[in-house]
């Protein structure tokens, strides 16, 4: 067993490297405002404004407030649950490997393992398709699109492994999944659908 988890991590390292080595400085930027926290607060905005479109004040309200609750849970349980726990350093502060990387912008905190970039997009992602996937068949591809690229700067960037973002998704999609269901039983037993 212990032979496996060290080819696990030996192929999460490689292929980490792989991914933050096909960097180059002119596109650097992209990826930083990618990764910045305040970059998509217009595309949150925008996904309610869907949400009310589709569905009126009273449910855009509650989404706001679903949101806000899944935010909150993927943060605390990213950092809590799992970075203060497993303690696992960030590919940018594991030495002597970090002297292969390119680290764009910065190391960030000292654990890294779940990234909570993915964690907080996933489950935000999650809630919304389980909010507007009938009204709005776009909703997918786009949230699923914006996990993807926000996930690949965290890597690009060198400030997580590509474990830490493929895990950091899957705990993402479960937390907002749950939060989701919740969302529709109490908006079909307060008949807001």
């Amino acid at each position: 067993m212990a032979d496996l988890l060290e080819r696990i991590n030996a192929w999460d390292h490689a292929f980490s490297q792989t991914i933050n080595n096909w960097g180059a400085e002119w596109i650097d930027p992209f990826f930083i405002l990618i990764s910045g926290e305040l970059t998509w607060i217009p595309f949150y905005i925008l996904v309610l404004l869907a949400v009310y479109r589709f569905y009126g004040w009273k449910l855009a309200l509650l989404s706001l407030f679903a949101g806000i609750i899944t935010l909150s849970l993927t943060d605390q349980i990213s950092v809590h649950a799992f970075k203060e726990v497993f303690q696992r350093l960030r590919p940018c502060h594991e030495f002597p490997y970090n002297q292969q990387l390119r680290i764009v912008d910065g190391c960030g905190g000292q654990f890294g393992f779940v990234s909570s970039h993915a964690t907080n997009t996933a489950g935000f992602a999650s809630l919304m398709i389980f909010i507007l996937r009938k009204k709005l068949t776009l909703a997918l591809p786009i949230l699923l699109f914006w996990c993807l690229l926000v996930g690949y700067s965290r890597i690009y960037l060198g400030v997580h492994f590509l474990g830490d973002v493929l895990a950091g998704t899957l705990l993402g999609l479960g937390i907002g999944s749950f939060v989701g269901l919740i969302f529709n039983l109490l908006t079909r037993k307060l008949r807001l659908r």
